[in-house]
């Protein structure tokens, strides 16, 4: 742009120049005199001057306009995320800013992740749903085992945020259900169902352009259809994404997770078959309900992964992944998976871990693994 800019200021003085000559009467180079030439070159120069005059308040001009619309977003990003982080604000006011953090990761594709990273914290009601099993009795048993002081913190932000969330996650019309939060939930359904939408949206526009990349760790990814939504790029060998849920999405069509590095991330109620986890690092992942039809783990790192009311997972996937066999210890398998889900496959009794505890005590190195 400057290399453009320089060679336009060039030609302008080189015509200005000829035109001066010209002025003069000056029609053959041999007829110039020195005062001719050092008129025309000043007159050049007093054009040029003039110029660069109109160019530097232009130039000035610019700037201070940029600087301001660059203030007024970055005060657009703040009011936003105060919005949202006031217990005070009504739910549409922090809906109303939910909208306006997605216009700002259009204009400012490079803040997506920050601002992804903020409208996330208003799904953690929803993570904590998922990771207590949407069950009472389960977050009843969990919060008994955490220290007081954890516990303290965790019953006070339940308290802060009275609208718990209740559901069955396996329920197949949960799509459905979740979409209707927007009109027909409490405050927090509603707030939850819209932040859904729109980092749905920020997601699909990322993941279509291989040029981009952003990290989608601690976020949930709701209702992606990739036969929809066409050229969706999940695969970033250089990144490792932890603690990413696929909620209810359809990764079929042979959709490319191979030599990526997923850690403690969730699939639920995902439709997967013919998608590839070739030379993947799964460590500590989950896939819940999930379709596996032909779901390609050769050579996949499944330790501490589990599988749970999963169907069409068969014994050829198992014996493809890399952590099978490979251990000194008592079980074949590093994987989690339920004793009636085994059964099933018919592996033998005691060659894998059918809870997570039980994985973390091998993991521990208990001498009863």
């Amino acid at each position: 742009m400057n290399f453009k800019n320089d060679l336009f200021e060039l030609v302008t003085l080189f015509v200005a120049f000829v035109l001066l000559l010209g002025l003069y009467d000056v029609i053959e180079f041999k007829s110039v005199t020195i005062i001719q030439v050092l008129q025309g070159l000043a007159g050049v120069l007093t054009i040029y001057l003039v110029y660069l005059r109109f160019k530097t308040t232009d130039n000035i001009q610019k700037e201070t306009a940029r600087h301001f619309a660059i203030d007024n977003e970055f005060k657009s990003f703040i009011e936003s995320t105060k919005l949202l982080t006031d217990k005070d604000s009504s739910v549409a006011a922090k809906i109303s800013a939910l909208y306006l953090l997605y216009d700002l990761s259009k204009i400012h594709p490079k803040k997506t992740a920050r601002i992804i990273q903020v409208i996330n914290k208003e799904l953690q009601p929803l993570f904590m749903c998922i990771e207590n099993s949407c069950s009472e009795k389960t977050r009843t048993k969990r919060l008994t085992k955490l220290k007081k002081q954890d516990r303290k913190k965790i019953l006070f932000y339940e308290y802060e945020n009275q609208d718990l969330l209740s559901f069955n996650i396996d329920n197949i019309s949960l799509i459905q259900t979740i979409k209707e939060w927007r009109y027909k939930g409490n405050n927090t359904q509603k707030i939850i169902s819209v932040a859904l939408d729109i980092i749905k949206k920020i997601s699909i526009t990322t993941l279509q352009n291989e040029k981009k990349y952003i990290d989608m760790s601690n976020s949930i990814i709701f209702d992606v259809d990739v036969t929809f939504n066409k050229g969706l790029k999940f695969k970033s060998p250089h990144y490792p994404t932890e603690n990413l849920i696929f909620l209810n999405c359809v990764l079929t069509d042979e959709n490319d997770f191979s030599n990526t590095t997923y850690h403690n991330s969730k699939f639920i109620n995902c439709n997967l078959s013919n998608a590839s986890f070739k030379n993947a690092n799964l460590w500590g992942s989950s896939f819940i309900n999930c379709n596996l039809n032909d779901t390609n783990f050769y050579e996949t790192e499944c330790e501490g992964v589990e599988f749970k009311k999963c169907k069409n997972l068969n014994l050829q996937q198992i014996n493809e992944m890399k952590f099978k066999g490979k251990t000194e210890r008592k079980v074949d398998y590093l994987f989690i998976i339920s004793e009636e889900d085994g059964n099933d496959l018919e592996l033998a009794e005691n060659s894998y871990f059918k809870t997570v505890q039980e994985y973390n005590s091998w993991k521990n190195c208990d001498k009863n693994y």
